[in-house]
């Protein structure tokens, strides 16, 4: 069995297409963060998965107009936000692995009870 991992939605504008680039603050000089969150169905077993950026095949930065040209994430945060897990079985913890271009693993600290859902928000950055 898989973990039910639908498209996130973003804070904002977030990413919608292959090849997005994150314009840069003027005020700071700093790239600013897609913010993402979206709700994961446990199943009682599972502890790991991906969430995608956009839909698991679109690169959301690059470094130029050229496709050859994709850049995965430096890093992503994440934490989780909200949910119906159960008193019991509470999922305190997720930390994230090697994002890539398309989207990042993710670690639980348990796998809750069947049919519980976790709200997950997550900060993708370039640099």
């Amino acid at each position: 069995m898989a973990l039910t991992i639908p498209n996130p939605t973003f804070a904002t504008s977030g990413p919608t297409k292959t090849y997005q680039v994150l314009a840069p603050n003027e005020l700071s000089g700093l790239e600013v963060a897609f913010i993402g969150r979206t709700t994961i169905t446990l199943d009682g077993t599972l502890t790991t998965g991906t969430i995608n950026y956009i839909d698991g095949t679109q690169a959301i930065f690059a470094t130029g107009q050229s496709t050859a040209a994709t850049v995965a994430p430096v890093s992503v945060v994440a934490s989780i936000v909200g949910g119906t897990q159960q008193a019991a079985t509470p999922i305190t913890g997720i930390s994230t692995g090697t994002p890539t271009t398309t989207g990042f693993p993710f670690y639980l600290s348990g796998a809750g009870t069947n049919a519980n859902t976790l709200t997950i928000q997550f900060s993708v950055f370039r640099s």
